[in-house]
């Protein structure tokens, strides 16, 4: 009896592929459904047929990418990856109402044992054991059945890929404007779908590592002062005030209809309508303001190692305060 009870259960490729492709893209992103919901309500048969469509897209990508896996062997180490990641990223997501983004992959990699230790709650070490471990340890365990024919299981891998495919162009075919109002308006969604999230925001914090230890850039080393101003014996002052969000569409003048801008109205400035900031993000915009870079080529990483205007002003032997 124990014996049978122990036996390895087997299954075709094709089934186990698709066993593990429903719970890595349904049963651990429970957190990113319900979050849709909150986010798309089921006031009309149109809405619940768009949420519907999303485990269905969700379970096509992640059989596409076993499948595609499954070729060169890699579908069961890939699997239990896909597992672990997105057990943890829905514990944490669920409990404590985070995302998953690079700043979240800095403060696991930056946390310290004793902060760690404090996190291993009875709850987290019982749902990470079951919905993680045990099911990775499942995936592992259930034995894949030898293909009787070579040529038989390309074929049917084959045809699994072009089914899915199929599913998520039927869907973009139907939704597509739906899913891009829905993800346009909630940002944040996509940061709790697994674990497309955790892959995503480890990448981006590896580019963003990468890019740390780049030497400063020192530009215009060749900065002086005019010697007008040299022997000028009055001293200049100039203030700067920075308003890096504010919206264009928004000023009266740039000739929106409103007053918006009395007081600025009063005094004889001068406007220019053709500017644009780099983003809403002060940590963005300023830093873009002040760099050598253009707009539509500036990268963050970049402008955090390299000197700007303010750096250059202040190495021509004028003082700078901000």
């Amino acid at each position: 009896m124990l014996k049978r009870l122990l036996k390895r259960p087997s299954l075709n490729l094709l089934a186990w592929l698709l066993l593990a492709a429903f719970y890595i893209s349904i049963c651990l992103n429970i957190a990113f459904f319900k979050q849709v919901l909150q986010a798309l309500p089921l006031d009309s048969l149109h809405n619940v047929l768009v949420f519907l469509s999303m485990p269905v897209v969700a379970f096509s990508v992640i059989n596409i990418v076993l499948t595609l896996s499954s070729f060169l062997w890699l579908n069961r180490p890939l699997a239990c990856l896909f597992i672990l990641v997105g057990a943890a990223a829905q514990y944490f997501i669920m409990t404590y109402g985070i995302v998953i983004d690079r700043s979240m992959i800095a403060n696991i990699i930056d946390t310290t044992p004793a902060e760690s230790y404090a996190l291993m709650t009875p709850q987290m070490l019982l749902t990470l054991g079951f919905s993680g471990v045990l099911a990775a340890l499942i995936a592992c365990w259930i034995k894949i059945k030898p293909a009787t024919s070579r040529l038989r299981s390309v074929l049917f891998r084959g045809a699994n890929i072009l089914v899915s495919v199929l599913l998520i162009l039927l869907v973009a075919a139907l939704f597509y404007k739906d899913y891009a109002s829905l993800f346009r308006n909630n940002k944040e969604l996509v940061k709790s779908l697994s674990p497309s999230n955790s892959i995503v925001a480890s990448w981006s914090w590896y580019s963003h590592q990468r890019l740390a230890n780049l030497p400063l850039v020192r530009i215009g080393e060749d900065a002086h002062r005019n010697p007008l101003m040299q022997n000028e014996k009055r001293k200049n002052l100039t203030i700067l005030i920075v308003g890096e969000t504010s919206r264009a569409e928004n000023f009266s003048l740039n000739g929106y209809p409103r007053e918006t801008n009395p007081r600025l109205a009063k005094d004889n400035v001068v406007y220019f309508p053709n500017t644009a900031s780099c983003g809403t993000a002060t940590a963005v915009s300023v830093p873009c303001m002040f760099s050598d870079m253009p707009r539509e080529h500036y990268k963050e990483e970049l402008a955090q190692h390299q000197e700007g205007v303010l750096d250059i002003i202040q190495r021509a032997g004028i003082n700078v305060l901000w």
